[in-house]
């Protein structure tokens, strides 16, 4: 995904939360939109020793930002993927919580669950997932090297 050229498309919009500012050494010079959805967007800004998720959910405004170190041991063999649940402005309508998730190259099969039951599969797009969560309590996917790993849905 970082080995792409970058294109215009990957520039974090003038909307994207903390566009002019993030944590640590992350460039949005170097940004990737990973994935889209009715308006969503979710790039990946890397750094040397930083790597964070800008989260949009739309162009009005809203979403979040998480960062972490880019030396994490569970991101590179896909056993912890670099994610969030962001949740709208009702807290109970379950159509408002959000999933963004990005895997590394090679995971795949990636499912919505509840309680161990499959909902749906979601497609993943340039290493990345947005999905509306609705009442799923899990999210799992195939990691590189072939295991079944979940994340728990708050």
């Amino acid at each position: 995904m970082l080995r792409a050229a970058r294109k215009p498309s990957d520039a974090l919009g003038s909307h994207a939360p903390g566009r002019r500012h993030l944590p640590g050494d992350a460039n949005p010079q170097f940004s990737r939109l990973v994935a889209t959805l009715a308006g969503m967007r979710l790039w990946l800004v890397p750094g040397q020793d930083a790597v964070c998720t800008v989260e949009s959910l739309s162009q009005r405004g809203g979403g979040g930002v998480g960062c972490g170190r880019t030396g994490q041991p569970g991101y590179a063999t896909g056993h912890a993927p670099m994610g969030s649940v962001v949740v709208g402005p009702w807290r109970w309508r379950p159509h408002r919580r959000i999933l963004f998730l990005v895997l590394p190259d090679g995971a795949g099969d990636v499912r919505l669950e509840k309680h161990g039951r499959l909902l749906r599969r979601l497609a993943i797009q340039r290493n990345g997932v947005i999905a509306r969560a609705y009442d799923a309590t899990n999210v799992s996917w195939r990691a590189p090297d072939g295991t079944r790993r979940r994340m728990t849905i708050h």
